[in-house]
């Protein structure tokens, strides 16, 4: 071939390659394009990726059954937020405290009790809009819930709004006349607006549950009855229970007379209510057993085997004479009479 025909020729194979590389490469360009574009869904259903390097890349789907275990026994974890709040709020952690009241009424289980908890926890953090609230809410759930009232009270009297302070705490009064803490903040509270009579006679009445039963609202009343007479300028009657306030003050610890301890009392306390009962149901009486007595069956001797009756042992016993029927005369009385349990004769029943 001459030279100008194998220039021709590579000339046609350049043409043919150029035109083929026209056709082909737009067409994987496409189809790139369209597995880039493609939803991860779209892959999956056609199969395993082109690329095994693709496949690795691909995220893995997040599974929800974590989320789901996590959400747990319903009545279990709102007595786990209760005690948790409970305990926060002991520590003076209110803000802890408030969290886990929280989440108990986010659950739709809550009960007045936890709304009035929540309160609580608020009026201590000073978040006394939205303690009013709670509480609020846990006296119209339960307007019997004595604990509401009272702690209303105190609220109120922080936010100076003696009417209702007053209107709250003898609500508690009536409901429990023998609580020293409602008497005592009904007497501050009177004294607050100018009642002093009525305030005299507030803090009388904790004076005569004597201190067995006031305590430390019994000591601070004394006191809170020397000033009010102060006022009413009856010094004879002040100087008396000034007297009795300097015997009695450090009967008590100092931090038990200031606002905090004195506004508490057993009904400004967080309330849990107790954890649910668990029934254990009772096992079913098990039937009589029935034995059946196949001593006869097995050849065993009844009775205990008098010396005479007791074979002499042998000295030695070849394996060839060993059998089931020799251990049973010669063995068996050796031993006496004995119990033997199982189902030997596979009834299902014990057998003795």
């Amino acid at each position: 071939m001459s030279r100008t025909a194998a220039k021709v020729v590579r000339i046609c194979l350049l043409i043919l390659l150029a035109f083929a590389a026209c056709l082909i490469f737009p067409r994987r360009a496409t189809e790139a394009e369209e597995w880039r574009r493609r939803p991860e869904e779209a892959l999956l259903a056609q199969g395993p990726a082109p690329n095994a390097a693709l496949a690795k890349s691909r995220p893995a789907p997040r599974s929800t059954a974590g989320q789901t275990a996590r959400k747990g026994s319903p009545a279990a974890s709102l007595q786990t937020l209760r005690n948790l709040g409970k305990a926060y709020y002991e520590q003076a952690k209110y803000a802890e405290a408030i969290e886990e009241f929280k989440k108990v009424i986010a659950s739709g289980n809550a009960l007045a009790t936890d709304h009035l908890n929540l309160g609580l926890a608020l009026m201590q953090a000073n978040k006394l809009d939205e303690a009013l609230a709670a509480m609020t809410t846990a006296r119209q759930m339960d307007p019997k819930l004595v604990p509401a009232d009272y702690n209303l009270g105190i609220l109120y009297k922080r936010e100076l709004r003696y009417p209702d302070a007053e209107a709250a705490l003898r609500r508690v009064i009536e409901a429990d006349p023998r609580d020293p803490a409602a008497w005592f903040n009904l007497g501050t509270v009177y004294f607050a607006q100018r009642k002093l009579e009525d305030a005299l006679k507030a803090h009388g009445h904790v004076v005569e549950m004597g201190f067995g039963q006031g305590q430390n609202f019994y000591v601070a009343s004394l006191f809170h009855s020397f000033t009010t007479l102060v006022r009413l300028k009856r010094q004879q009657e002040a100087q008396k229970f000034l007297k009795m306030h300097e015997k009695m003050r450090d009967a008590v610890p100092g931090i038990s007379l200031q606002n905090p301890a004195l506004e508490g009392g057993k009904y400004g306390a967080i309330l849990v209510p107790p954890s649910p009962t668990t029934t254990v149901a009772r096992r079913p009486v098990a039937e009589k057993a029935v034995f059946s007595d196949i001593t006869a069956k097995l050849a065993i001797p009844q009775g205990v085997a008098d010396s005479s009756a007791i074979p002499e042992a042998r000295s030695d016993i070849k394996a060839a004479d060993y059998s089931l029927d020799f251990a049973r005369r010669n063995l068996v009385p050796l031993f006496g009479p004995s119990l033997a349990l199982g189902d030997i004769n596979n009834d299902g029943r014990p057998d003795l």
